[in-house]
């Protein structure tokens, strides 16, 4: 039998911290993976400019309008967040400020990533005041009393049931 490079590292784990290493190994690489994803899209591109569709406009406006996002976000750096790369003549990238509370912001983000909302809205986002902040745990009373729930609900699923053009 031969050894791999891990087992004469560690010769004295047992089978379940073994897989445990592995998990977080494969976890380390999944989230550098993402890490250079992330950093192409905001980076900018001179190769190519994608263009933006109507789908990506009708949220961006909508989340505008209804003041969830502050007035100083670009459409172009908006649409990083829904996948599109920023052309090098958009750069730098500039995070979104998010006006609301962040119950709703929590839902926001769900419904666009599903379970990566808090890794990838850490990229994208700020809060209202300009600075960092971590993801929101769930609080469905405070997010189902808010005024603005229905609203932000609506945006979304026009987002999620337009067709692109």
């Amino acid at each position: 039998m031969i050894m791999d490079d891990f087992e004469l590292s560690h010769p004295r784990m047992t089978a379940k911290e073994k897989r445990a290493y592995e998990r977080r190994e494969r976890q380390k690489l999944l989230a550098r993976k993402k890490e250079k994803e992330i950093d192409f899209l905001i980076r900018g591109s001179l190769l190519f400019r994608l263009p933006i569709d109507e789908k990506m406009i009708n949220l961006y406006e909508g989340l505008k309008n209804e003041d969830f996002i502050g007035n100083e976000t670009k459409l172009e750096h908006f649409c990083v967040v829904l996948g599109r790369y920023l052309h090098q003549s958009e750069t730098p990238f500039v995070k979104i400020r998010w006006k609301e509370n962040m119950q709703l912001f929590r839902y926001f983000g769900h419904s666009l990533y599903g379970k990566d909302a808090a890794y990838y809205t850490q990229f994208f986002f700020v809060n209202k005041y300009g600075k960092d902040f971590s993801y929101p745990s769930s609080d469905l009373l405070r997010l189902n009393s808010d005024n603005k729930f229905e609203t932000l609900k609506e945006i979304v699923n026009k987002y999620k049931n337009a067709v692109c053009k």
